[in-house]
This record gives structure tokens, C-alpha cells and sequence, in this order.
């Protein structure tokens, strides 16, 4: 059941502010590459946001080479700490990033099948660490619902017919729906995901909602196990919000982290969620956080 939301976060220094889940892109840390990387609290988590739609969209494709984007990643895992997982060098199937490349869905979809082993084959020959690399399905989200689901399982396929198949991996992503409006439709597409994931003797397949509007957090929160979302900061823009419980001086919580905190902790508990402590007071966080899922050969 989900109950694990990723604050979405542009600013880094937030690692070390909080023990929260934080969803921090690849851009923002390397804004601190040769300076100094802030730590993670003992009791902290994060994961790392590869930047992908914003960087397939702004150069029409990924112009970072692999080897790059594993060894910071690398630097990121160590340094910092904490990282329970990576989104890989994905290419989503929106309809402005696909203008942007001008490529086609399958093309996306390819692409994003034939980059991950090529990511797991770079960090393993670094180190022996388990491979933080998630696996992400990408589909259009702009076909009809039976469509774009069959569209997310063509992808689905792609992996497996690369040798990689996603039932055996506890932990999978779904791209491309962060800006769709129709929640029905993301309802449908986990459904189908958790009915193709069903294993006999085995833990649940725990799916990762990238972009996740409230709506669907609030809806559909039963059907993923965690989910990432920028919302909050969407709102405090939006309807100029200044939080009550905020004492920064500040015009509005668009970049709060005492509001991002609020606004996290009432939406799972809208969803019907809530975060879980042990006897002394830490957050606790699921065994799949944990980067203890296997990886393709």
C-alpha cells in the first residue's frame, strides 16, 4: 500500500534539513559539484531526479553521456547518503518533449528500454553497490485509456524481450502521466501494472508514480507504493500561499521547506496515509526503499 511520498525539492541543501523523503534533481546537486555536497541526516531519504523531461525537451534528446550521469550519481550515493534509488536516463512520451526530439513514442520507449542495463553495466564496474537505477515505463499518455495502457505494456514488453523483465524487479517507475488529467486513466494504467506484476510467493511489486498530482495521490494512492510530487510548491505559486506556520520572510512557500512538510504530511493523510516512527521517534521507511531488489544480468 502506498505510504511514501517524495517531496519534490530544487534547492540541496534541504538533504540536510530533513529526514522526510526528498525527490531532488540532477541539475540542482551539480550546481554543488566541486563545492561542498550536503549530507543526509542519519534517518534521512532521498531519491534522485534525473532532470529528464527538462533536459530531452531543452536539447532535443540526452546530450549527458552515461558515464557521466553514473559516476555523479556515484558521488551523490557516498557523499551525500542516503539515496534509496535513481531515475535513469529516460526519454518521457509527452507530446512537447516528443516535438522537441522528433522522434516517435516507440522511439522514446526504445531508447529508455536499451539505457538502463547500459547504466547498471557502468556502475558495476565501479563498485560493487547495489545498483540504485529504477526502472521506468513510459507510454503515451495521451491516447484513450485503453490505448495508452496498452501502450505502457508495449513498453513493458520492450523490457522483457531485452532480457529484463519487470516482474522480477520489486521496484518500477511510471513515466509520462505527471501532467495528465484524467486520474481515471493513471487508475487504469496501475491497475494493469500491478495485475501484470502479480507473482505468486513474492512481495508485492512496488510501483513509483513520477509527478503525481494530489488528485491522483488522494484517488489512487492505494494503487502505488510511492509517488513523487511538486505540487505543493505549484500551489504556493499559484494562489501566492503563505502557510501560517511559516516564520520566513518570504512573499509566498513556493520554495519552503517547512511548507512542503505540511503540505506532504496533510496529503497522505488525505490519501488516508500516514508516515510510521518506531519506539524512538524515527521514520521508518518499506524494505524496497532499500535498494534490495534484484538487478537485469
Amino acid at each position: 500500500m502506498f505510504a511514501e511520498l517524495y517531496a519534490g525539492a530544487s534547492e540541496p541543501s534541504w538533504l540536510s534539513r530533513s529526514e522526510v523523503p526528498l525527490f531532488i534533481p540532477y541539475h540542482r546537486l551539480m550546481r554543488r559539484w566541486g563545492g561542498k555536497l550536503p549530507k543526509s541526516p542519519p534517518h534521512g531519504r532521498w531519491a534522485l531526479d534525473s532532470g529528464g523531461f527538462e533536459h530531452v525537451r531543452k536539447n532535443g534528446g540526452w546530450v549527458l553521456a552515461p558515464e557521466t550521469y553514473v559516476r555523479h550519481t556515484l558521488a551523490f550515493d557516498r557523499q551525500v547518503g542516503n539515496l534509496s534509488w535513481a531515475a535513469p536516463m529516460d526519454w518521457m512520451c509527452e507530446q512537447d518533449a516528443l516535438a522537441a526530439t522528433g522522434l516517435t513514442v516507440r522511439q522514446h520507449q526504445e531508447r529508455t528500454v536499451a539505457n538502463l542495463p547500459v547504466l547498471e553495466r557502468i556502475w558495476y564496474d565501479h563498485t560493487d553497490d547495489e545498483s540504485p537505477f529504477a526502472l521506468v515505463l513510459q507510454g503515451d499518455p495521451e491516447l484513450d485509456e485503453n490505448a495508452m495502457v496498452a501502450s505502457f505494456m508495449d513498453c513493458w514488453d520492450m523490457y522483457v524481450a531485452a532480457g529484463i523483465d519487470p516482474a522480477e524487479r520489486p521496484f518500477i517507475g511510471v513515466g509520462s502521466v505527471c501532467k495528465q488529467k484524467n486520474t481515471a486513466k493513471i487508475g487504469a494504467l496501475l491497475e494493469a501494472i500491478r495485475e501484470r506484476g502479480d507473482r505468486e510467493g513474492y512481495e508485492q511489486l512496488a510501483v513509483h508514480l513520477f509527478g503525481a498530482a494530489s488528485a491522483a495521490i488522494v484517488k489512487y494512492g492505494h494503487l502505488f507504493t510511492s509517488c513523487d510530487s511538486q505540487s505543493w510548491s505549484r500551489w504556493a505559486r499559484w494562489d501566492r500561499i503563505k502557510w501560517d506556520g511559516c516564520t520566513a520572510v518570504h512573499a509566498d512557500c513556493r520554495n519552503c521547506l517547512a511548507w512542503a512538510q505540511a503540505w506532504r504530511a496533510q496529503t497522505l493523510a488525505n490519501a488516508g496515509q500516514q508516515d510510521y516512527y518506531d519506539d524512538q521517534g524515527l521514520l521508518q521507511y518499506p524494505w524496497w526503499s532499500r535498494r534490495e531488489w534484484p538487478v537485469a544480468a
